[in-house]
């Protein structure tokens, strides 16, 4: 099968306003550029192959283009389908998979990139990985029948991913348009809430229209255009479709980057094409059928929320490590999915691997309220003298006092030290703590915190409220 060549380009760090700036500077290589995620772009290259000679010469231009925009370090890769070119780049310095390769590349793969890169359920991966099927090459070897017997439309697509093709074609120039929305504004919108939610209407009217028909937009290209013929074309892809607001999300992101790029007039016509579709999958309904109109409110209250405040709407997501406030972070509602309830448990949910009990736990639930930035304390025994966590991790005296600043506050009972030493083989990034709960007396009445001690140094990380 004959192939379309991809590179994809990762910045070295996650900078929306320098993915914006690289993306803009990009067009003189192609101008079908596809926006991978926050830190990642992919150029089809067979016409800049032909134009500049060479995957090689491509490869320089790439690097040559972003040092001139001072994004710097960019990592390229250059592969036979999005996951190769994926994940080449994501090596050391990127590098360039031959087409004679592309099979043996993928066959030694872990399935977990199919995660990382491919959003493939975790819960599918973990099985994959029990079933003894631990690379691209051992999911390629199964029969493509047997794995969607076993895992359904995610089981046809990890064949598809395993054995070298990509979902949907990378495509160096606009396909038949599957649909099509635009409006156009007599008077120019200038403010970026604005145009967002001019662009929110819009995506959902697309969602409205392929609904109907079973169907979910893949590949879009998003276009803005202002008085003065100044315009912004962007293509938007995500193999599983988008939903109104992971879509509303994007646009956000394209419009308020480039509203700051000294635009010489408003926005006074927007537009949707979408490129490729796919039938729109099942959502398993609750034990009672549809879900209720309560759902329906929250989802369409979290749209219009992310349609006015963007990134500044958030939700958990589980991060995993030994530190209890940092294991969950707060990521973007616009880019993950709130209305599947499968993909929302899974967010908040602990992996596979997280230790149920161990030395260093800490009893009981966490805080609730996060101490952000931390405040430094002191803690002192009855006779003022420091109370430090001595090489046994043992109190060198009975707390007796929390000084917060001018402030002291008895301590009534405490609980702990708790000791934990985190990357202990990386002399860069070791880190030993121990972490001691307490309840004081603050103006007549119990508080709970969570201190921590490090360097000989206390500190406030929580409390429970």
């Amino acid at each position: 099968m004959n192939r379309t060549r991809v590179a994809v380009v990762v910045l070295p760090r996650n900078d929306d306003r320098e993915l914006h700036r690289l993306a803009q500077a990009l067009d003189v290589v192609t101008p079908m550029i596809e926006m991978v995620d926050e830190c990642a772009l992919l150029l089809p290259m067979r016409g800049p192959t032909r134009y500049f000679g060479g995957e090689r010469s491509v490869v320089d231009r790439i690097v040559a283009v972003a040092e001139s925009v001072g994004v710097g370090d960019v990592r390229v890769g250059v592969g036979s389908s999005r996951l190769v070119a994926r994940v080449a780049a994501d090596c050391e310095g990127g590098f360039i998979v031959p087409v004679l390769r592309h099979h043996d590349f993928l066959a030694a793969l872990p399935v977990s990139v199919l995660q990382n890169h491919a959003h493939v359920d975790p819960d599918i991966v973990s099985l994959l990985f029990r079933l003894g099927l631990g690379t691209l090459g051992a999911v390629a070897g199964v029969e493509r029948s047997m794995l969607a017997d076993r895992f359904g439309p995610d089981g046809d697509d990890m064949y598809v991913l395993a054995t070298g093709d990509d979902l949907h074609p990378v495509c160096a120039e606009p396909l038949p348009t599957q649909c099509f929305v635009e409006s156009r504004h007599d008077t120019a919108l200038d403010d970026a809430a604005t145009v967002v939610f001019a662009a929110s209407l819009l995506a959902h009217d697309i969602v409205s229209q392929l609904e109907p028909r079973g169907l979910i937009a893949c590949r879009v290209i998003a276009e803005f255009t202002t008085e003065h013929d100044e315009s912004c074309s962007r293509v938007w892809y995500h193999p599983h479709g988008f939903t109104a607001s992971m879509l509303t999300e994007r646009l956000r992101w394209q419009v308020e980057k480039w509203l700051n790029d000294d635009l010489t007039a408003g926005i006074a016509h927007m537009s949707i094409d979408v490129q490729a579709v796919e039938v729109r999958r099942a959502m398993q309904l609750g034990l009672w059928g549809e879900h209720g109109e309560a759902d329906r409110a929250a989802w369409a209250a979290v749209a219009r929320l992310v349609a006015i405040a963007g990134d500044a709407v958030r939700v958990p997501e589980w991060r995993g490590g030994r530190d209890p406030m940092s294991q969950f972070a707060l990521v973007p509602a616009g880019r993950v999915e709130v209305r599947d309830p499968t993909a929302a448990r899974q967010r908040v949910t602990p992996g596979e691997v997280h230790p149920r009990t161990w030395t260093g736990e800490i009893a009981g639930i966490v805080p609730t309220v996060p101490i952000d930035p931390h405040r430094q304390v002191d803690v002192v025994d009855d006779v003022d003298q420091r109370v430090v966590v001595t090489g046994r991790h043992m109190f060198s005296s009975q707390p007796g006092f929390v000084v917060d600043g001018v402030r002291r506050h008895r301590v009534v009972a405490c609980f702990g030290p708790w000791p934990v030493e985190e990357r202990w083989w990386d002399a860069a990034r070791r880190r030993r703590v121990a972490r001691m709960q307490c309840l004081v007396d603050i103006d007549n009445r119990h508080t709970a915190w969570l201190l921590v001690s490090e360097n000989r140094s206390w500190w406030l990380v929580g409390a429970y409220d």
